[in-house]
């Protein structure tokens, strides 16, 4: 999706979202490069607290 993004739609940065339960998510995007910018409070379907972590990936142009 990070390709199609910059091949099509010329993206300079992608964002995405992951919930803090979503542990090998968070641990996946880390290390496909992706640094956490943002935190956002929102409610599990239980209505617990729970944080919407908003990560982001510079995309490189070495053009």
């Amino acid at each position: 999706m990070i390709d199609l993004a910059v091949s099509r739609h010329r993206a300079t940065e992608v964002h995405i979202s992951c919930f803090n339960a979503n542990v090998i998510g968070m641990l996946l995007y880390a290390k496909l490069g992706f640094q956490p910018f943002a935190v956002e409070e929102r409610r599990d379907e239980a209505g617990r607290r729970a944080a919407l972590i908003h990560f982001r990936l510079p995309i490189r142009t070495d053009s």
